[in-house]
């Protein structure tokens, strides 16, 4: 029997394997992971906002713009600090709960920390905070991930794709 030239096609539902053979994390996968890591800085930051009257000053009348400034600061070091030991088998806190690394796109190795921090986490830090347009640029980069190669924005810029820890 001749197939029908106007089926739709079929897609395969296994594992999308990268060049070098690792599988690719799957996007819930990599979602997870991401909701985990944002958890994690949360539940550290949150309370020692609260301590600091941060929340009663915010309602009483907004915080100074350098008040802010200085809070994403220290949000950003809470971040490193609960990451950093994780980077260096290529992974974060949420990515290790969900089994999942990043490597580099063309080895397939896993990169220094230095590189994840300037290449793959900084840029996407800074545009985020661009006045106006950042939180919509921010809101870009991870829908990047609904294309072929399942990589985001930052995974572009960094050249990293993200696989299943083995």
């Amino acid at each position: 029997m001749q197939p029908n030239p106007y089926q739709a096609p079929v897609e395969s539902h296994g594992p999308a394997l990268t060049q070098d053979g690792q599988v690719l994390a799957t996007r819930g996968a990599r979602f997870w992971g991401s909701v985990i890591d944002g958890v994690a800085s949360v539940v550290v930051v949150l309370p020692i906002q609260w301590a600091f009257g941060v929340f009663s000053r915010a309602a009483a009348g907004g915080l100074p713009w350098l008040d802010q400034a200085l809070w994403g600061v220290f949000g950003i070091v809470v971040w490193f600090v609960i990451q950093v030991a994780f980077l260096r088998q290529g992974q974060t806190l949420g990515k290790r709960m969900i089994g999942t690394r990043i490597v580099d796109y063309t080895t397939g190795e896993t990169p220094p920390v230095s590189h994840l921090v300037l290449w793959r986490y900084v840029p996407l830090a800074v545009v985020a905070n661009i006045p106006v347009v950042g939180p919509f640029l921010a809101m870009i980069d991870p829908l990047f991930i609904f294309g072929s190669e399942q990589r985001c924005v930052h995974d572009l810029v960094a050249h990293t794709k993200v696989v299943v820890a083995s």
